[in-house]
């Protein structure tokens, strides 16, 4: 695992530890590629959860153009015992937290964002390696 990858592993373990009410959080794609987990979301229910989130997020999104809206703030679903947030990270990638259903909406809202806020220059320097190391490897083929 790289650094940039095991770093954005390590903030979104210390989101759960640290947020009131977070029992997982996920960094999904647009397409539903779950591109990180914290430690307690099995890989199971991510391989589940990642396009989930993104349709979610997709009908968020949908949502806001049709009502001409500029863009979905944050997508929220309210399950029985649990709450699904997403906050947009870039325009293909998302965090998707799980919580209780206590929690406090606005304040994990304020949360993730912060997260996002983390996330964004990390998510940019590692895909800049990405195109780098395939732009390296394309050429000495």
């Amino acid at each position: 695992m790289s650094s940039a990858a095991e770093h954005i592993t390590d903030q979104l373990d210390r989101f759960v530890t640290d947020t009131m009410a977070v029992e997982d959080v996920a960094l999904v794609s647009a397409d539903g590629a779950v591109l990180a987990t914290s430690a307690e979301l099995p890989d199971s229910v991510a391989d589940q959860f990642g396009p989930v989130a993104a349709a979610l997020l997709s009908l968020g999104r949908a949502s806001a153009r049709c009502l001409a809206q500029h863009r979905a703030d944050r997508v929220v679903a309210d399950l029985d015992e649990l709450r699904v947030i997403l906050v947009e990270v870039t325009d293909i990638v998302a965090v998707a937290v799980v919580a209780r259903a206590d929690a406090d909406l606005d304040l994990l809202t304020d949360r993730t964002r912060q997260l996002a806020d983390v996330l964004r220059p990390r998510l940019a320097t590692g895909l800049a390696a990405t195109v780098s190391a395939a732009a390296s490897t394309a050429a000495t083929s």
